[in-house]
């Protein structure tokens, strides 16, 4: 055998061996993955098994029947110092003296019953009275007079309103 022959064999069989190390590494990258996928799967699980157990933990210590006396409790609660506060103004508003609610009452009325009164003579426009005829002066008085009579219909009326 020749030289050359030799070298091209061994070319040949180091290919091979280079080749065979490359799928034994592919096959060890491929195991290493798969077992950290493996890994991270355990770690998973282990979460979910845990997070059940704690659920399952949780809904024995918090079940409706105590939920459900809490909230019977906090209302009781709620009615108690409703009842409180209730006993607190009633008292409050027996001190209050009656003969002075109505004097005040009463100084209301006449307050609204005044303002009333002024409110309709302050809208009453002012008739300049040079600028007519005397013919007009006479009508004018007519006038006056009715009005007058008005305001006094108006103001038993605003009387009656208010008793």
């Amino acid at each position: 055998m020749s030289n050359a022959k030799i070298l091209l064999k061994r070319k040949k069989l180091y290919e091979q061996e280079i080749e065979n190390i490359l799928n034994n590494r592919l096959t060890l990258e491929d195991n290493m993955i798969n077992l950290e996928n493996m890994h991270l799967h355990k770690i998973a699980v282990n979460a979910l098994s845990y997070a059940a157990s704690t659920h399952k933990k949780l809904n024995s210590e918090i079940n409706t029947k105590k939920v459900e006396k809490i909230i019977d409790t906090i209302q009781e609660n709620k009615d108690i110092q409703e009842e409180i506060n209730q006993a607190l103004t009633f008292n409050l508003l027996n001190n209050v003296d009656d003969d002075e609610i109505d004097k005040e009452l009463d100084l209301l009325k006449e307050q609204t019953m005044e303002e009333k009164l002024t409110s309709k003579v302050n809208k009453i426009p002012e008739v300049p009275r040079d600028s007519y005829p005397l013919h007009v002066k006479a009508s004018e008085q007519l006038i006056d007079k009715t009005t007058e009579e008005s305001d006094d219909e108006e103001l038993k009326e605003l009387i009656g309103e208010m008793t």
